[in-house]
C-alpha cells in the first residue's frame, strides 16, 4: 500500500483518553496513511490499548520505549521511522474529524508551494501563546488581546506568518494536532533544548523553507483537562525562557520588523507575568515546587521585567555560589509575598 501520510503519536500514560483518539483517526475517510506510536515507558494500560488496536489494522506500527525519551525526543524517533511525503503529528488526548486527513491533504496538493497546513480546532480550553479565536493582521496587538489572535485562511507566505508568530508573541500556526507538513529533510525533528515550546520553534523553522496554508473548518479537538501536557504548562514558566530563546534565534525578523531585540523580551515580559501571577493567586505552594530554572524564569518575570539577560546566562547563574547561597533569602522573600 502506497503511504501518503505517516501519524506520528508519542504515548505516555495516556490510558484515559487513548482508546477515543486511536478510534478518531481509524475512523478517517482517508485510508493511505501509517500510524506510528511509541510508547514511552507508560506506567499505565496504554501499551496495552496500544497493542489490541495495533492487532486490529496493520497501518498501526507500534514500538515501546526501552528508557522514557521524553515528548520531544520520542516525536523525533517517530519521524525518523516515517516513511510517508506528509507528516501528521498527532497526541494521545486529542481528536481528528473523520475528513481531517482528507481536507488536509487537499490543501497540500492544492497549494504546492505549502510546508505546512493547519486547521482550526475545538478547545476546552487554551494555552498561553496559542492561537484564539478572533482574526487579526499581523500588526500590534494590545494586552487585552493576549488570547484572541489567529491568522485568517487561505494561503501565507512563510516569512509572514513567521513574522506574525513573533510580533504577536503567539504560535498562530497551532497545536501540533492541527497540523501537517511536508517531509522536509533538512528541518523535521523538534529541537530538545527547548522547554515547552517545540513545536513553536518547528513550525518556524519549517517556514523558512515555504508558505503556510490555513484551513477555516474545525477539523481536530484540542482537548485540555487537568492531567494533559498542555495544562501542566498552563501551571508552568518554562514557556518564559523559551520565548526569549526564539527571539534570539529569529532575530533577523526582529531587525525586519524594526523592532529592537530588548524592547521585545521586555514587552514580552510585561505580557506573560500577570499569567504567573495569577497561577500564584491561585496556589501559595506554587513557586515551592518549583525547580531551579523555573524559579530563575519566575523571578525573570516577577522581579526583572526589563532583563535580557536571563535566557543567555541563567545556566551560569543557577551554578553559581551566589544563586545556592541565597536560597534562604529568596525563600524568605516568597513568604513575604515577592515583594
Amino acid at each position: 500500500m502506497t503511504i501518503d501520510v505517516s501519524i506520528c503519536l508519542p504515548v505516555m500514560n495516556g490510558e484515559k483518553y487513548l482508546e477515543e483518539a486511536l478510534s478518531s483517526v481509524l475512523a478517517q475517510n482517508f485510508f493511505t496513511f501509517e500510524l506510528l506510536i511509541n510508547d514511552d515507558c507508560s506506567d499505565d494500560a496504554s501499551w496495552s490499548i496500544i497493542q489490541r488496536f495495533a492487532a486490529q489494522d496493520d497501518r498501526i506500527i507500534a514500538k515501546r520505549n526501552s528508557k522514557r525519551l521524553g515528548l520531544f525526543e520520542n516525536y523525533n524517533e517517530i519521524i525518523e521511522r516515517s516513511t510517508g511525503p506528509l507528516i501528521k503529528p498527532f497526541a494521545q488526548d486529542d481528536l481528528l474529524a473523520p475528513r481531517a486527513l482528507d481536507s488536509m491533504v487537499q490543501a497540500m496538493r492544492d497549494n504546492p508551494s505549502a510546508i505546512m497546513v493547519s486547521c482550526k480546532s475545538s478547545s476546552n480550553g487554551q494555552r498561553p501563546l496559542a492561537a484564539g479565536a478572533r482574526a487579526a493582521d499581523a500588526g500590534e496587538i494590545d494586552a487585552h488581546d493576549f488570547d484572541q489572535v489567529t491568522l485568517p485562511a487561505g494561503l501565507w507566505s512563510g516569512k509572514t506568518v513567521i513574522e506574525a508568530c513573533l510580533k504577536n508573541y503567539r504560535n498562530l500556526v497551532g497545536e501540533p494536532v492541527s497540523v501537517m507538513f511536508r517531509r522536509n529533510n533538512t528541518a523535521m525533528q523538534f529541537d530538545c533544548q527547548y522547554l515547552s515550546l517545540g513545536d513553536l520553534d518547528l513550525w518556524l523553522r519549517l517556514l523558512e523553507s515555504g508558505d503556510f496554508v490555513f484551513i477555516d473548518e474545525t477539523l481536530v479537538e484540542f482537548r485540555q483537562h487537568k492531567g494533559s501536557q498542555t495544562q501542566r504548562l498552563l501551571t508552568d514558566v518554562d514557556w518564559v525562557l523559551d520565548f526569549l530563546r526564539l527571539s534570539r534565534i529569529y532575530e533577523k525578523h526582529l531587525i525586519d520588523l524594526k523592532i529592537d531585540r530588548a524592547e521585545y523580551c521586555a514587552k514580552f515580559v510585561d505580557l506573560a507575568a500577570p499569567l504567573v501571577a495569577a497561577n500564584v493567586s491561585k496556589n501559595r505552594e506554587y513557586i515551592d515546587s518549583l525547580s531551579p530554572h523555573k524559579e530563575l524564569a519566575y523571578y525573570l518575570l516577577r522581579r526583572l521585567p526589563r532583563a535580557i539577560d536571563g535566557e543567555n546566562n541563567y545556566n551560569a547563574i543557577l551554578q553559581s555560589t551566589s544563586w545556592k547561597l541565597t536560597k534562604p533569602v529568596r525563600a524568605i522573600t516568597k513568604k513575604l509575598g515577592g515583594k
